[in-house]
């Protein structure tokens, strides 16, 4: 019996009970952090890039008044956060941009080279948007940006959108 409390008291002391206790906390921790990352807010002031083309900078959010256009790897000034859309200034122009198009990570501004595979390709106005033209097949493109599955693509002097699916990256 002696024995036995002792060993409990030792178990005690070396931290074999606290161990678990503190591995708990700090897992809660960890997994309130990894929950919570994606929403910490970017700070005021913060320079931020845009990393998609064609990315319109509106008036107010969601549907408000296309003010102008960015370009991939234009860079803007973070003024306010709110429901996922950034108020931003750009060289004095100020309105708000969705924030999925913004990164602190400059990005590669080189547009790459791809070609046109499985039959003529629509080119559209907008993603899943009205056709304004078509692409051949073999034929070359230089990819601008990509989102959410579609390509914007320039072939000689017209550019547009075009479904990535159907697009073969060249080296």
């Amino acid at each position: 019996m002696l024995t036995r409390k002792l060993s409990r008291r030792a178990r005690l002391a070396c931290g074999c009970y606290t161990g678990h206790v503190i591995a708990g906390i700090l897992s809660c921790l960890l997994c309130a952090l990894w929950f919570l990352w994606p929403t910490m807010a970017k700070s005021e002031g913060q320079a931020l890039y845009c990393i998609a083309n064609a990315v319109n900078v509106r008036e107010s959010p969601v549907d408000g008044y296309v003010l102008l256009r960015l370009d991939r790897g234009d860079l803007v000034l973070l003024q306010e956060e709110a429901d996922g859309w950034c108020r931003i200034d750009r060289a004095g122009d100020i309105g708000w941009v969705k924030m999925d198009y913004l990164s602190d990570a400059a990005p590669d501004t080189q547009p790459s080279k791809a070609t046109v595979t499985g039959g003529r390709l629509a080119l559209r106005d907008e993603p899943d948007g009205k056709r304004t033209g078509w692409l051949k097949d073999g034929q070359a493109v230089e990819v601008l940006g990509e989102r959410n599955g579609w390509a914007r693509v320039r072939a000689g002097d017209t550019d547009g959108w075009a479904d990535a699916a159907f697009l073969e990256a060249l080296p």
